[in-house]
C-alpha cells in the first residue's frame, strides 16, 4: 500500500511539474476502498479523491478480474461525475496510475483543438481471423491521453459502444478505443510525454 501510495504521489507531482495549470481528480475502483488517512494524503497533495467501486457493478467487475469493463465503468462515471459538476475546462486528460508525466509531454494545447491525442497506434497482437471478425487491426496505448473539452459529449456517447465491443468480442480497452473513436478527430503522436512501470512486470515504459 506504501508503495502504491508513493506512486500515486509521483503522478500527482508530475502533474504539477509538467502541467500546472490542472486540476486533479482521482477516480478509483480498488476492490477495497482506501483508509481516510490515505485519501486525506492524497487531498493534501491537490487531488480530489472519488471512490467509484462503491458502485456494485463496478466493484463486481473489479473483483472479478475484468480490467478493461471495470475502467471503462470508471470513466463513464468520472467523466460524467466532470459534466455534473459543472467543471470547464481546455482538455481533459487521463493518465494512469503508477504513470508520471515526463519532460517530452507538451503542455500546449492550440495545435490538438478538436482532436483526441493518444500515442501512436500499434498493430494488434490478436489473431489475424480474430481481427478479421471483429474489425480492428491496431490498438491505442491508453497509460496518457487527452481529448478537446468540446468532445467530452462524444466520448460519453462513445463509452457504451466501446463497452459492449470489449464485452462482446473479450477485447481489451486498448483496441475498442482503436476500433470506435472517429478517424477524423483522432491525433497520433509518436511521443506522448509518459513513463512508468507496467504493473504485471515491472517493465520500465516511456511514451
Amino acid at each position: 500500500n506504501a508503495e502504491r501510495l508513493q506512486q500515486t504521489l509521483d503522478t500527482i507531482q508530475s502533474i504539477d511539474t509538467y502541467c500546472p495549470n490542472s486540476v486533479k481528480y482521482l477516480f478509483d475502483v480498488s476492490a477495497t476502498e482506501p483508509s481516510t488517512e490515505i485519501q486525506e494524503i492524497i487531498a493534501e497533495h491537490g487531488a480530489k479523491y472519488v471512490y467509484n467501486a462503491a458502485d456494485s457493478n463496478i466493484k463486481s467487475l473489479s473483483q472479478n478480474g475484468l480490467k478493461s469493463l471495470g475502467e471503462l465503468n470508471n470513466l463513464y462515471r468520472g467523466f460524467h461525475y466532470l459534466k455534473n459538476s459543472g467543471v470547464v475546462a481546455d482538455r481533459i486528460y487521463k493518465i494512469s496510475g503508477r504513470y508520471r508525466l515526463n519532460d517530452t509531454f507538451d503542455s500546449s494545447i492550440d495545435k490538438y483543438n478538436g482532436k483526441f491525442v493518444f500515442a501512436t497506434a500499434l498493430p494488434s497482437w490478436l489473431p489475424r481471423p480474430t481481427q478479421d471478425s471483429i474489425g480492428v487491426q491496431n490498438l491505442l496505448r491508453t497509460r496518457l491521453w487527452h481529448m478537446d473539452f468540446k468532445l467530452l459529449d462524444t466520448y460519453l456517447g462513445l463509452l457504451p459502444k466501446i463497452y459492449n465491443d470489449c464485452a462482446r468480442y473479450g477485447i481489451d480497452i486498448e483496441h475498442s478505443h482503436y476500433k470506435n473513436l472517429p478517424q477524423e478527430a483522432l491525433m497520433e503522436l509518436d511521443v506522448i510525454g509518459v513513463e512508468g512501470n507496467i504493473a504485471p512486470t515491472g517493465e520500465f515504459i516511456r511514451e
